[in-house]
Order: structure tokens, then sequence, then C-alpha cells
């Protein structure tokens, strides 16, 4: 038999008591029961925007991390596998450029781009 396996993923943020938000991530099968989830804690603000496949069994995840006080602002991109288990994260400044909306997709090369819109009176 071949077997394909439906993977639904999706990616956002929770909020603790203290008004942090953490990054969550969860996986569905294919009637909406929940598979695994996972959420990033830390002393930052982190936020998932979007998900892209990167080949069979993994994945990429676009966000944001944000210090408390706001004085450290990053867009990051980790790839996790079908389970969820970071493989590798990474971080890249200057995120004012970027919107919530922004999304990760898979280049032709095997890289990803990140596609945003620049709201109005950004720099």
């Amino acid at each position: 038999m071949n077997w394909k396996i439906k993977v639904f993923l999706i990616a956002g943020f929770s909020s603790d008591n203290n008004s942090i938000k953490n990054r969550y991530v969860i996986r569905i099968d294919e009637n909406g029961e929940e598979i695994w989830s996972t959420v990033n804690t830390s002393n930052f603000d982190n936020q998932g925007w979007s998900i892209a496949k990167a080949n069979d069994n993994e994945y990429v995840l676009l966000g944001t991390s944000i210090s408390q006080d706001g004085s450290k602002k990053e867009l990051e991109i980790e790839k996790i596998d079908i389970d969820g288990n970071s493989l590798w994260i990474t971080h890249y400044e200057s995120i004012e450029r970027f919107q919530s909306n922004s999304k990760i997709i898979k280049s032709n090369e095997g890289g990803y781009m990140v596609i945003s819109t620049q709201s109005s009176g950004s720099n």
C-alpha cells in the first residue's frame, strides 16, 4: 500500500500571566485532533507567523523574538522536524520592516524567502 501522511501545522502564540507571548506550534490530524504541540517559552515575546514545508519531514517557521523592554527585535526562522523538534534556529535584526502578515516560502533553489509588506511611515 502507498500511504501518504497528511500534516497540518498551525503557528501562532499564546500569552502567559505576565503578558509574554510564547510561540506556539500545533500539529493536528485531518479530523482536527491534536497530535502534538510545542511552546517556545523564554523571557522574550515570541510569535509564530508562517510555516512552509522544507522537505519530506521538515518545516521552517517564521516569527519574531522581541525582548520585554523592546530593545532587541529580531526576525526568527526555525527549522523543525515532523515531531516538532527544533533542528536549527537563526535570527535577523531590523524586523521593523516586516509585518505580522509576512510569509516564508521555499525557493526553487532550495533556500527560503520571506515575503512581507512594509507599512507607510516605516524606514
